[in-house]
């Protein structure tokens, strides 16, 4: 079927995409001194931040 055909084709894509977003989070972590627990609880607490303020813009809308 085509659509096996096509994931089989770019499966080594994906690799690759996964392999650079690992470098590039390894860099930041580098960069930054800190661990991966590090850099993922901030940008957990950023997304909870961007998520509060989306509840409050929609509070103010009504």
């Amino acid at each position: 079927d085509k659509k096996a055909l096509i994931d089989e084709e770019l499966e080594p894509l994906f690799i690759r995409e996964e392999e650079l977003e690992n470098e590039e989070i390894i860099a930041i972590c580098r960069k930054n001194n800190i661990t991966i627990s590090d850099l993922m609880a901030k940008v957990n607490r950023e997304k909870a931040e961007v998520k509060k303020e989306k509840t409050n813009e929609n509070q103010f809308e009504k």
